[in-house]
């Protein structure tokens, strides 16, 4: 499958990463060095707003211990200056460890109006990790024959592939204790999460084995890729698969099956704000035509807009539904202490307004409910496409499905949490000595499922799906293809 990403230099720029020489105006903002105490300052900062119970996730994975032996691991590393972006690569792994993944660690506006425009050279591949091995899958822009998609990446830079993933793992946050959302994000941007967890280099050694057994080395510059052709590949939209198209907005589209008409397939990219219309147009759609299966395909949806999600499930589910989300009296304190637009810092007072609320285990619950649609609701049999970029409000979109709509989930867990993310409403909190924002959520969405014990995993799914190099290589789309043996078994019995 294809990902929609920014062009390099923007997205680079954006987590604040850029090469020596990149930008000649804000050379001091690169290379400024902070001093250990600054540095030990911040982490403090950080550690103490989230140990007095002020980040809602922290709590609900980690204990406290834990996440005092997290801030020991990075104090333990600040024993030199560090630059702005040397601290941020040792910082982002406490940040990933309070296992929420709305909660990220951005550079300070001072770096980041220093490399704006700035195009570092990046490394340009994608690759995956698969049976313990970190496979090339596609090297946008590279000139031919140096690498192949395939090859095995056995070493960059000297670090062996062993040490490649976990450490570009450690660079992403993800809800709880999954592990599908960053093996996502690995295999979606590669090069950013190499850079991030070592910088930019001018050069690039890297070592490979091809499909063939033989190993060889080589060294990767600039002037090896064209960059125009990667941006071309990372900018490039998703687009839909095979069959007639009926109904499409943006991304989103409702096509019914070139090998079986009666099935229909609506592939959710993300849930937009504007999508009444939509919605209501594709359930005309699928009551006029009569058809016999839904596959709604979640895979790569980050989520979106929260009512657009309620709205989307009124035509699926069978009884009435709550969307909940809370919040405690340690968030109203860090909300005064967070920056915040001026409709961020309203919106609580216009929750307030909101005529369903509570008071449950300490927290202030706001209740939003929805009553399934009358006229359009599908009854057929539905199931759900996910893999690890099922996120935030696809993923609370997948449980609820799953619990109460009966779908059947293919493919691979989900990279949101089955019970719950924090989100609806975020601030920023801003470290004194760098000056660096740690983007930090003040409500937790809880999903009302009956699943358990919550875990901090995502949405398991009922049919699990692997893929092999051979199906990644050759775009084989294996959730779809179970997913249709699965239809055609049902339609015999």
């Amino acid at each position: 499958m294809r990902f929609s990403c920014c062009f390099f230099g923007v997205l680079l720029s954006s987590f604040g990463l850029t090469a020596a020489g990149q930008a000649q105006s804000g050379e001091g903002v690169l290379t400024r060095r902070f001093a250990p105490a600054q540095l030990q300052h911040d982490l403090d900062v950080l550690h103490r707003t989230v140990q007095a119970g002020q980040h809602l996730g922290a709590r609900t994975y980690r204990s406290a211990a834990y996440l005092d032996s997290c801030a020991a691991a990075v104090r333990a590393q600040l024993t030199q200056p560090l630059t702005e972006r040397e601290f941020r690569t040792i910082l982002r792994p406490y940040v990933s460890g309070l296992g929420c993944g709305h909660t990220s660690l951005h550079p300070s506006e001072a770096y980041l109006a220093a490399t704006k425009g700035a195009k570092p050279f990046v490394l340009p591949l994608q690759a995956v990790a698969l049976d313990g091995r970190l496979l090339l899958t596609a090297t946008p822009g590279l000139r031919p024959g140096l690498l192949t998609p395939g090859d095995e990446v056995l070493s960059i830079n000297a670090r062996p592939a062993a040490e490649l993933v976990p450490a570009m793992a450690r660079q992403v946050s993800a809800d709880g204790r999954n592990q599908t959302h960053a093996l996502y994000q690995l295999r979606r941007s590669t090069y950013l999460y190499y850079a991030l967890a070592y910088g930019l280099a001018d050069t690039y050694a890297v070592q490979v084995r091809a499909q063939d057994g033989s190993t060889r080395s080589l060294r990767l510059t600039a002037a090896d890729v064209d960059t125009a052709q990667a941006n071309q590949f990372y900018r490039a939209t998703r687009q839909p698969g095979a069959g007639r198209v009926v109904q499409r907005q943006g991304s989103n589209s409702l096509r019914l099956l070139p090998q079986d008409s009666a099935v229909a397939v609506l592939d959710l990219n993300t849930f937009t704000s504007s999508y009444s219309g939509f919605y209501k147009a594709v359930f005309q759609e699928l009551k006029q035509r009569q058809v016999r299966a839904l596959i709604v395909d979640l895979r790569d949806n980050g989520g979106g807009s929260s009512f657009a999600g309620n709205a989307f499930l009124r035509y699926l589910l069978p009884a009435p539904f709550q969307f909940v989300f809370e919040t405690g009296p340690e968030q109203r304190k860090v909300r005064r202490e967070l920056e915040m637009g001026f409709w961020e810092r309203i919106t609580p007072g216009l929750l307030s307004t909101n005529p369903v609320q509570t008071w449950k285990h300490g927290r202030h619950q706001f209740i939003f409910r929805f009553r399934p649609h009358r006229q359009l609701r599908y009854t057929g049999p539905v199931y759900v496409l996910t893999n690890g970029g099922t996120f935030s409000m696809a993923s609370y979109v997948a449980a609820y499905l799953r619990h109460h709509a009966g779908a059947t989930l293919v493919g691979e867990e989900t990279g949101g949490g089955e019970a719950g993310s924090n989100a609806m409403l975020s601030g920023w909190l801003r470290l004194p000595e760098t000056r660096q924002r740690v983007h930090f959520p003040v409500y937790r969405i809880t999903h009302q499922i009956s699943a358990g014990p919550d875990m901090g995993l995502g949405v398991r799914p009922a049919v699990s799906v692997n893929y092999s190099v051979t199906d990644l290589l050759q775009g084989h789309d294996r959730d779809l293809s179970t997913t249709l043996e699965l239809i055609a078994a049902r339609a015999a019995k």
